[in-house]
């Protein structure tokens, strides 16, 4: 837990290693969007802290699920290098941008969600509503 604990913030997201025959200490970089799913149990507070947490629940009976099928997944190719494009061409003015946060909003929450209410904001329409309203229920 200690590597997902560190790996939050882009800018101190590093975890000490030996490496090599002289056990030579080295930094390694392990920042990364990560998603994490657990039946039952709950993640350890330090991680929920940093955790946008979306419960998930079984499948009731007469409900259907198409299945996510990872040797089939051609159809989302040009879905990432649009959102890839996108953030290439707004990228300077989302780490720029200071969003308004919804109250009751504070620390870590604030930290997690300034991102994604920055991308929300940029994109228009309904989605900065929306995003601040899930904010503030997730």
């Amino acid at each position: 837990m200690s590597i997902i604990d560190a790996g939050f913030d882009r800018d101190s997201a590093a975890v000490p290693r030996c490496v090599g025959e002289d056990q030579e200490v080295k930094l390694f970089s392990v920042w990364c969007p990560l998603v994490l799913a657990q039946a039952k149990k709950r993640i350890p507070p330090q991680i929920e802290s940093r955790s946008i947490v979306i419960q998930m629940d079984r499948i009731g009976p007469g409900e259907h699920v198409d299945h996510l099928r990872p040797d089939r997944l051609g159809h989302l190719v040009d879905l990432n290098r649009r959102c890839v494009r996108w953030v290439a061409d707004h990228l300077a003015e989302l780490k720029a941008a200071d969003p308004t946060m919804p109250a009751g909003l504070r620390s870590r929450r604030i930290d997690k969600w300034r991102g994604l209410l920055a991308i929300a904001d940029r994109v228009g329409g309904e989605w900065p509503e929306i995003a601040r309203k899930a904010a503030v229920a997730l």
